[in-house]
């Protein structure tokens, strides 16, 4: 992650992992990935947790502005709208 991308485009490149790794429910390495992912950036500085059997992603933001936690919240939408 380079540190002058916009949030816009950490979240469009977070969300497509996510995806990814929905699909792939692989517990081990998306846990891996994503911590190694959260260090590269101070956008996205929050607990990633994947729960194979749910085959969902709960992102957790440490943010507490709204304006933060807007893209976590559409993000846990989209991946309800998975397959």
């Amino acid at each position: 992650i380079n540190k002058s991308e916009s949030d816009e485009n950490v979240f469009s490149r977070f969300l497509e992992i996510c995806v990814l790794l929905h699909f792939a429910k692989d517990m081990e390495t998306f846990l891996t990935n994503s911590r190694f992912f959260l260090r590269g950036t101070h956008a996205l500085s929050e607990t990633v947790l994947y729960n194979c059997q749910l085959s969902t992603v709960l992102v957790r933001p440490n943010f507490k502005s709204e304006t933060h936690q807007r893209p976590y919240k559409i993000l846990r939408y989209l991946l309800t709208q998975l397959p």
